[in-house]
């Protein structure tokens, strides 16, 4: 048995069972709320986890890709002219499918990006806008026989007729030819060689047909293989009605111009 307290004295044993067993009760309240909180934050980390791994998955997920399917380009047509490899090979009498036709708005824009003449170098000029008449020259050597210059001037001549009609829509153009002669230190025009012709777009169109038939001034240019690139060149029917002498298949250049003249005359 215990002695009694002495006076001034708490009882040692009833007080130490009564606080330990609220000390136990905090401890045990505090352990369940850090547990209850640590289950709240793991189910929102888990939750925020789950999206993001899904933002994720989407995100890497790769766009479907869709091909286009490249047009299988067609094989060159079989032509009458191939000259082999020795020389240009006409591929086809027709417009080719990537390769633009050279068109243009106008007969300066088509003499300027041509380059065979130019209003820099005096060989080419406007003489009147309305109706259209303009000047080419060909620039020649003192050297060169009479015939020569007069051949190459009959070109000039022809050379501005066709092809204001193949690259532009004009309906009608008159153009003057002549040659101007070039040394080292001077030039002088041959204006006694000067010829001029009037024409029509429908007649030299339906003199052309009789050549060979056609309905368009673009079957005068075919694309040709020039050895690595190709490029719109003069057919055959051209070389025909362009060029003349020994070789030269009919009509030649000065039976076509001639019947140019007359069609000029009966207007």
């Amino acid at each position: 048995m215990n002695p009694p307290p002495l006076p001034g004295q708490n009882h040692p044993i009833a007080p130490k069972k009564k606080s330990g067993c609220i000390m136990a009760v905090l401890i045990l309240a505090i352990l369940a709320v850090v547990a209850l909180i640590s289950l709240i934050g793991l189910a929102a980390l888990g939750a925020k986890s789950k999206a993001t791994s899904s933002g994720t998955r989407a995100s890497l997920t790769p766009e479907r890709t869709v091909e286009i399917a490249r047009p299988t380009a067609a094989p060159p047509s079989d032509t009458s002219m191939d000259r082999g490899a020795d020389g240009p090979r006409e591929i086809e009498k027709t417009v080719r499918e990537g390769i633009p036709f050279p068109h243009f708005n106008s007969i300066p824009e088509m003499i300027e990006e041509l380059g065979d003449y130019s209003s820099d170098n005096g060989t080419f000029e406007i003489i009147a806008r309305k109706p259209l008449h303009i000047r080419l020259s060909r620039l020649v050597d003192p050297s060169e026989s009479a015939q020569s210059v007069k051949d190459q001037n009959e070109q000039t001549l022809l050379y501005g007729i066709l092809r204001a009609f193949i690259h532009t829509q004009t309906d009608e153009i008159t153009v003057t030819a002549f040659p101007i002669e070039q040394t080292d230190s001077k030039r002088r025009s041959l204006r006694d060689m000067a010829v001029t012709l009037r024409v029509h777009r429908v007649d030299v169109l339906a003199l052309i047909s009789q050549v060979q038939p056609t309905k368009k001034f673009d079957d005068l240019l075919v694309v040709k293989d020039l050895g690595g690139f190709e490029s719109y060149e003069p057919s055959e029917v051209y070389q025909r009605i362009y060029n003349d002498g020994n070789g030269v298949k009919p009509p030649g250049r000065k039976r076509f111009l001639a019947e140019l003249a007359k069609l000029a005359r009966s207007r």
